[in-house]
Parts: C-alpha cells; sequence; structure tokens
C-alpha cells in the first residue's frame, strides 16, 4: 500500500471518528492524513485541503473557533492566512 493509499484511510477513518463523536481520534487520524497529504501531494492539493476542512468541522464541533478558523483559513488558501 502506498502513502496516497494509507493518508486516504487514516482520512476517511478520521471522518467515521468525527461523526461518531470520537473527537480524540477523529483529530488523531485526521492530523495523520493531512500530514502525509501535505508531503506527498504538496499544500495546494484537494485532497490536503479536504483534510483540512476536516479538521476545521471537528475544531467547530468542539467549540474550538480560533483552531477551526486556523485550519478553514489554510484550507481557503494556503499561502494566506487571516493571522497575517
Amino acid at each position: 500500500m502506498g502513502s496516497f493509499d494509507a493518508a486516504a484511510m487514516m482520512y476517511n477513518l478520521a471522518r467515521i471518528y468525527r461523526l461518531t463523536r470520537q473527537f480524540d481520534k477523529a483529530i488523531e487520524f485526521n492530523q495523520k492524513a493531512s500530514k502525509t497529504y501535505k508531503e506527498v501531494l504538496g499544500n495546494e492539493d484537494n485532497e490536503y485541503v479536504k483534510s483540512l476542512i476536516n479538521m476545521g468541522e471537528i475544531y467547530h464541533t468542539l467549540g474550538k473557533y480560533d483552531e477551526a478558523m486556523k485550519h478553514y483559513d489554510e484550507a481557503l488558501n494556503p499561502h494566506y492566512s487571516s493571522g497575517q
């Protein structure tokens, strides 16, 4: 199995954990998927961007709005941050 396939499975697991409200596991698997997507595909690839959006949704659900915004901003534009 290649890195991309492993990242895709981790991303899918993260989404399932998010939907079943197992947020610690969702964050763990989504972070692994994001890191792999960024390393393999780059920070402008759609799969990487989707993983950032998923992470934003996790933090949004947890009421951690600053953390959610950070991920949404990066997903919107990898070269833009609302803090800069």
